[in-house]
């Protein structure tokens, strides 16, 4: 089993926002983050995140992670990034 990515693509750790980021499975990181987060998190612009959501998938462009949305509110769980992250993962 290929196990769960720690720190986000850039090395930055993901901002804890004690408001909606409660850590799971014992981890400390947070379980739910925000565009803003979760962009750094994958190595990714807060552009191709919003793109994403609104082309969905299309012919020859990656498509972006799952992610909810609650009211205007957009987030991503950190589990739904890092299965993202193994799906696109290509060995050389």
């Amino acid at each position: 089993m290929i196990p769960l990515i720690d720190q986000c693509a850039t090395g930055a750790t993901a901002v804890q926002d004690p408001s909606f980021s409660k850590p799971f499975n014992g981890s400390s990181r947070p379980r739910l983050l925000t565009e803003k987060q979760a962009a750094p998190y994958i190595g990714m612009s807060r552009s191709f995140l919003r793109q994403s959501r609104m082309n969905g998938k299309r012919q020859n462009r990656t498509p972006g992670p799952p992610f909810l949305k609650i009211g205007r509110k957009v987030l991503y769980l950190a589990e739904d990034l890092d299965a993202w992250l193994l799906e696109h993962r290509h060995e050389g």
